[in-house]
C-alpha cells in the first residue's frame, strides 16, 4: 500500500510540474499586475486541495465497489465476525491522506512556477521556458514509480506462484465430493459410554443406506479445520529419553470415515464395524508415527502402542494411513494415531468423545445430500443440533484463505502501479514531445527521416523504464527476502520471476512511448517552425 501511495504521488507530481509549466505565463502576468506571492500560494493551495478532495472520494467510491466484488468473489478470505466495512475513521483517514499528500507532492511543485522570468515569459511571441533540472525531475519521478512498480509486480508475481504450489500440495485425503457437519450428543441424556456409541454407530448405518452415498463415518476433528493436540504415548519398543518422549496427534474415528475422506492405507487395514468396545484395541498410524517410533517403519502394523497412563490397555496397530495434512495446509506433518470410537474411552481409562464432524463422501454434489443426512439426525434425536454444514472442498479453500487474499491484493496493487507506470512514462514523454515539437520540425525540415524521430522518442521513454527496471530489480532482491514467510516453495530471488517482470514493465514501457513516438512523427515542419 505504501509503495502504491508513492507511485501516485509521483504521478501527482509529475503532472503538477507539467501543469505548472503550462502555467508559466499565467503566473507572470498575475505577478506583473501586482499579484503578492502569497495570494498565488493560496490559490494554488486551494486548486491542490480540492483535487485531492475529489481524488479521495472518488477513490473512496472505487473501494466500496471494490469491497463487495471481494465479497462476492470469496468472501471465505475476510473474517466474518469482524466484518470489513469503509466506517468514518476509514473515511476520515482517506481525506486526510489525500489532502495532505497532494498538498506535499503537488503543491511544492507548483510553487516553483512563482520564480519565473517576467520578461522572458511576458515577451510577445516567446515561449516560457523551463530549467533542465526540472525536466531531470520528471524523469527521475518515473524512474522511481517504474522502480516501485516493479518492487509490486515481482511480490505479486512471487505470491502467485506460491499460491500455485500451495494448491498442488498433496493433502493426504481426498476432499472432492465429501459433505462434513457437526454433530455432538448432550451429557444429560447420553451418560454412558455405550449409549454415545450407539448412537453414532446407528447414524452412520443410516446415512450409508441413502442415495448417492459412497461411505460414512464419525471422527473427532477435521484437517484443516482446527488444530488437533497431542496426547502422551508409550510405544513397545521405542527407548525414551529426556526431551525425546513418545506423543502423536489424537484422532478419533468409526469405521467408514477414511473411506469417506479418501484416507489412503499404505499397510495393514482400516476400521471395522467388529472394532467394537469389547473387542481386542486396536489404532491406525501415520506414516510419520511409524518412521519416528520403529526402526523398521513397515514392521509398524502389528506393533502396540498405549495412550496415557499405564493402567490404560495396550491398543494393536492395524493399519499405517498416509500422512494427512490437519494442522494447516503448510503445518508440520506430526506423529498421529488413530483409535475406534468405541474403544477410545477403554484406551484413555473413560475419556469419552461426545461431539465431532459427520464425514459422508457423495457420488456427486455434497450438498444435494445434507439435507437427507439432517433428516436421519432428527429421526434418531429430534433435539440434537447440526451445524457447520459445509463440502469439505470449502474447508480446503478457507485454510488458504489468506494466502488467497494476499495475492488478491498484491495483484491488484500491481495492476494499478503497471497503470501508474505506464501512465507516467506516457505523460513526460507527451509532455517532451510538445515542448521539442520546434526541435523535431526543424529536424523534419533538414532532411530527418521520420522514423529517426520515432526512435529518438521511443529510445528516450525506454532508457528511463530501463534504469527504473533495473533499481527495481535490485530493490526486489533485497525487499522479497521479507515476503519469505508468505512464500512456499518459491526461493524470494526467483529468476523465471525477476525474468518475466523485466520483460512486463519493458512491454508497458514499449506501449507507453508508443503513442507519443508516433504523435512525434506525425509533427508538420510547416506548423512546427511557425513563429509563435
Amino acid at each position: 500500500v505504501g509503495f502504491l501511495l508513492l507511485i501516485a504521488c509521483a504521478n501527482v507530481a509529475n503532472l503538477m510540474l507539467v501543469r505548472g509549466d503550462a502555467r508559466l505565463r499565467e503566473m507572470a502576468v498575475r505577478t506583473a499586475i501586482g499579484a503578492a506571492p502569497d495570494r498565488l500560494v493560496r490559490q494554488l493551495l486551494t486548486e491542490s486541495v480540492v483535487l485531492a478532495l475529489m481524488g479521495a472520494t472518488l477513490g473512496l467510491v472505487f473501494a466500496s465497489i471494490g469491497l463487495r466484488v471481494l465479497m462476492m468473489v470469496d468472501p471465505t478470505s475476510l473474517p466474518p465476525l469482524a466484518p470489513v466495512r469503509l466506517d468514518w475513521t476509514v473515511v476520515t483517514f482517506t481525506l486526510v491522506l489525500g489532502v495532505v499528500t497532494t498538498i506535499v507532492f503537488g503543491l511544492a511543485p507548483a510553487l516553483r512556477t512563482l520564480r519565473v522570468n517576467l520578461v522572458e515569459s511576458l515577451r510577445e511571441g516567446g515561449q516560457a521556458t523551463v530549467g533542465g533540472h526540472r525536466q531531470r525531475l520528471r524523469s527521475l519521478l518515473v524512474v522511481a514509480e517504474v522502480t516501485l512498480a516493479v518492487v509490486l509486480v515481482i511480490g505479486a508475481a512471487l505470491m502467485v506462484k506460491s499460491l500455485a504450489a500451495l494448491g498442488r500440495i498433496d493433502l493426504g485425503f481426498t476432499p472432492d465430493n465429501v459433505l462434513t457437519m457437526r454433530v455432538s450428543v448432550p451429557t444429560a441424556r447420553y451418560d454412558t459410554p455405550e449409549k454415545v456409541v450407539d448412537f453414532f454407530r446407528q447414524l452412520n448405518d443410516k446415512v450409508r443406506a441413502l442415495p448417492g452415498v459412497e461411505s460414512a463415518g464419525f471422527v473427532r476433528v477435521l484437517p484443516l479445520a482446527t488444530t488437533i493436540g497431542d496426547f502422551g504415548l508409550d510405544v513397545e519398543g521405542f527407548e525414551e529419553s529426556p526431551g525425546r518422549n513418545a506423543k502423536g496427534d489424537w484422532q478419533v474415528a468409526t469405521d467408514g470415515s477414511f473411506e469417506a475422506m479418501g484416507s489412503r492405507l499404505l499397510r495393514g487395514r482400516w476400521f471395522a464395524p467388529t472394532d467394537t468396545t469389547n473387542s481386542q484395541p486396536v489404532a491406525v498410524i501415520n506414516e510419520t508415527m511409524a518412521k519416528t517410533y520403529w526402526k523398521n517403519p513397515d514392521g509398524a502394523v502389528g506393533g502396540r502402542i498405549r495412550v496415557g497412563s499405564m493402567k490404560n490397555p495396550w491398543a494393536t496397530v492395524i493399519g499405517m494411513v498416509a500422512d494427512e495434512r490437519h494442522n494447516g495446509v503448510t503445518g508440520i506433518v506430526k506423529e498421529k494415531f488413530y483409535i475406534p470410537h468405541s474403544q477410545w474411552h477403554v484406551a484413555t481409562g473413560g475419556i469419552l468423545t461426545r461431539g465431532g464432524f459427520l464425514v459422508v463422501r457423495t457420488t456427486g454434489d455434497p450438498m444435494s445430500v445434507a439435507g437427507s443426512v439432517r433428516s436421519q439426525v432428527r429421526a434418531l434425536d429430534a433435539n440434537i443440533p447440526v451445524a457447520n454444514i459445509r463440502p469439505m472442498t470449502e474447508v480446503v479453500s478457507t485454510s488458504l484463505a489468506t494466502p488467497r487474499l494476499t495475492s488478491f491484493l498484491m495483484g491488484t496493487f500491481a495492476a494499478i502501479a503497471l497503470a501508474l507506470a505506464a501512465v507516467g512514462v506516457h505523460g513526460v514523454l507527451s509532455y517532451l514531445v510538445s515542448r521539442r515539437t520546434h526541435e523535431i520540425g526543424i529536424r523534419l525540415a533538414v532532411g530527418a527521416d521520420r522514423m529517426h524521430v520515432l526512435r529518438m522518442v521511443l529510445k528516450q521513454g525506454l532508457t528511463l523504464a530501463g534504469i527504473g527496471i533495473m533499481a527495481g530489480l535490485a530493490a526486489g532482491l533485497a525487499l522479497t527476502r521479507l515476503m519469505q514467510a508468505l512464500l512456499y516453495e518459491v526461493r524470494p530471488s526467483d529468476p523465471a520471476t525477476f525474468f518475466l517482470v523485466s520483460l512486463a514493465l519493458a512491454g508497458v514501457a514499449i506501449v507507453a512511448s508508443a503513442v507519443p513516438a508516433y504523435r512525434a512523427t506525425k509533427v508538420s515542419p510547416l506548423i512546427a517552425l511557425r513563429t509563435e
